[in-house]
């Protein structure tokens, strides 16, 4: 993908009436990764509505100072539209390529989420972690909204324990797009406990979730054109050792399309698409649905036209549900 369709496809979004856009993150992986933070600045220059995020950034990798400052600018920028999604990260060649111990991963994100939230909101700060060490600091600009939104994203694979870390310290829980719905059930309803205890509603509350997604008028079409995409990447994902595809499968080779579509990945035409998102929102309760609609190798121009399907013939069915 180019930046610039990169930029066209933010401004379909927003023309269309999405609520969000998001950049992920990736280091040494032999793939194209825009750095997120600069490249959701200029999907702030040219957009006005749609909130942008970060869907993930790698917390452990960043300096929280640094980290503070840039996502501070980029609330300003954008007039209170930034949502910053964290989580610790899985890939062990991305740690060494910076120098931080995969070890230590879930302790500095403890650590560091806390700070981030002080850096935006207190006048100064003096901290002496075991990770971070800081005296008399400050970050200015401010960002425009004092409860900047951190999202803590974690798959299926995570322990209990981690889900109630993500109830504790988090704005909401960034579910990923790998892991089976069947999962999911079960550590939502966790997931749901933990944040009770916490004394949180979550009805109050984004619950976000991300899936993989291409539509086409004809669902043979649709298959055709992102059944080899869609293997490859998960079964890449594999390779890299995400936890949840190594949990849920002992060999690459038993990741097919049908396994993916059965539960984790939405793919038909206009009316699938919605009895399948239908399903996460009723199951698990979902608000807040992202969906990853380009994949490598994927033309533009196809990118495009599966963005304007979307908006033409799903978008307006949740319009008027959201209404009612």
């Amino acid at each position: 993908m180019k930046y610039d369709e990169l930029i066209e496809q933010a401004a379909l979004l927003e023309h269309q009436g999405f609520d969000s856009a998001w950049v992920g993150e990736h280091h040494v992986s032999g793939d194209i990764f825009f750095p997120p933070l600069i490249t959701l600045a200029g999907l702030a220059r040219h957009t006005r509505r749609l909130s942008i995020g970060t869907n993930i950034l790698v917390l452990p990798l960043h300096n929280p100072l640094k980290l503070a400052e840039d996502v501070a600018m980029l609330d300003v920028i954008s007039n209170g539209r930034m949502i910053l999604g964290v989580a610790i990260g899985y890939r062990p060649e991305e740690f060494e390529a910076f120098k931080v111990p995969l070890k230590d991963r879930t302790a500095i994100l403890e650590e560091e989420v806390p700070l981030l939230r002080r850096l935006w909101t207190e006048p100064e700060v003096s901290h002496h972690g075991k990770f971070f060490d800081l005296k008399n600091v400050m970050v200015n600009p401010k960002p425009v909204r004092k409860n900047l939104p951190i999202w803590i994203g974690a798959s299926g694979a995570a322990p209990n324990q981690a889900l109630d870390r993500i109830a504790r310290l988090g704005d909401a829980w960034h579910a990923d797009q790998s892991t089976p719905l069947s999962i999911h059930r079960e550590k939502f309803a966790y997931y749901r406990k933990a944040l009770k205890k916490y004394r949180k509603d979550i009805n109050s509350m984004e619950v976000p979730l991300l899936r993989e997604l291409y539509i086409a008028n004809d669902p043979e079409v649709a298959r055709r054109d992102v059944e080899k995409e869609m293997i490859g990447k998960y079964r890449l994902y594999y390779r890299w050792g995400l936890p949840i595809l190594r949990m849920s499968y002992r060999r690459e080779e038993e990741i097919t399309f049908n396994s993916l579509r059965r539960d984790t990945i939405i793919v038909g035409d206009p009316d699938e698409c919605i009895a399948q998102i239908e399903k996460y929102v009723k199951e698990l309760g979902i608000n807040h649905m992202m969906f990853r609609i380009q994949f490598k190798g994927f033309s533009h121009k196809k990118t495009i036209s599966a963005m304007k399907l979307f908006g033409k013939k799903v978008m307006p069915y949740f319009k008027a549900r959201k209404a009612r």
